[in-house]
């Protein structure tokens, strides 16, 4: 074999070793940042009255019942789905919830707080401003990103679901009612549009029905949007949307006078925008009672 051969030979096979050592190091590098990432726990606490539940996906089963001993629920929560993947980390919503927890179960009357994709949603309903801002100091304590959607209810102010034992007979059938329907279908509409599609213009017809057979309840319909875009656009879309859905339902034969309408964009998601299903339910339109107690 000649000289020049050999040297041809022996740079191949360096050139081949050096790509080896390039691969390996590149596959360790990787390995280290994988490694070194750490997945967050997910879980809900949600209350009603004096009921608890709570739900969630842990590393193990000692990080579960260290949240909840932190947030000494030991004996007053209702446990319910509960899984577990030994990739999940506590991290530190450890010490966020050991504040935040007794707080809020102290001054909500009906809400949750949920912790997905590394980010809080706080909501419910408290009786006075003084609650709400007491949350909200909490949790802009702490570095942790957060959704807060506490909202104060007042006297004469229209009501959710949770508050059918104000409503009369008419207003807690007309609450059950429309809430069955918004339950399984969602009002649609053309992407960017305030123009209902055929299955948007179907459900709000049944909505009509409801409507039209208690002629004295009235209505708030509230309008929401993703974040998807520019802020101002997005409020400007959910108050066009909820403006075509009271169209349509006069349309249907439902006085004007019965219905008021606002629209909130992007500003009350009812879970964080980090997933196109997130997107999705954080897009709809809301039906809630304006009660006629306190207008008499």
């Amino acid at each position: 074999m000649s000289y020049a051969k050999k040297i041809s030979i022996a740079l191949v096979a360096l050139l081949i070793l050096i790509l080896l050592c390039v691969w390996k190091n590149a596959g360790s590098i990787s390995s280290m940042e994988n490694s070194g990432k750490k997945n967050n726990i997910e879980f809900d606490l949600k209350k009603r009255g004096s009921d608890l539940a709570f739900s969630g996906i842990f590393g193990k089963k000692d990080d579960m019942k260290k949240l909840i001993s932190s947030m000494d629920l030991t004996e007053n929560v209702k446990i319910e789905k509960i899984n577990y993947d030994k990739r999940l980390h506590l991290n530190d919503i450890e010490s966020v919830m050991k504040e935040l927890a007794p707080a809020f179960l102290g001054v909500v009357q009906n809400g949750r707080i949920g912790y997905h994709g590394g980010q809080l949603l706080v909501s419910g309903t408290v009786d006075s401003d003084k609650s709400r801002r007491a949350i909200e100091t909490i949790l802009k304590s702490f570095d942790t990103p957060y959704y807060l959607q506490i909202e104060v209810k007042e006297k004469n102010q229209s009501h959710g679901p949770d508050d059918m034992n104000s409503y009369s007979p008419q207003e807690r059938e007309v609450a059950k009612d429309i809430g069955e329907i918004l339950k399984f279908e969602t009002i649609e509409f053309q992407t960017g549009s305030a123009r209902l599609t055929s299955k948007g213009i179907a459900v709000v017809d049944k909505i009509a029905a409801v409507l039209k057979e208690h002629q004295d309840v009235r209505v708030m319909i509230a309008g929401h949007t993703d974040n998807v875009g520019d802020p101002a656009s997005n409020m400007k879309l959910s108050k066009a949307r909820v403006r075509s859905v009271k169209a349509r339902l006069v349309s249907r034969g439902i006085d004007a006078d019965r219905m008021e309408t606002v629209g909130f964009g992007e500003t009350r998601p009812i879970f964080p925008n980090t997933t196109e299903e997130n997107r999705r339910r954080n897009r709809r339109v809301e039906f809630t009672i304006i009660t006629s107690k306190g207008e008499k």
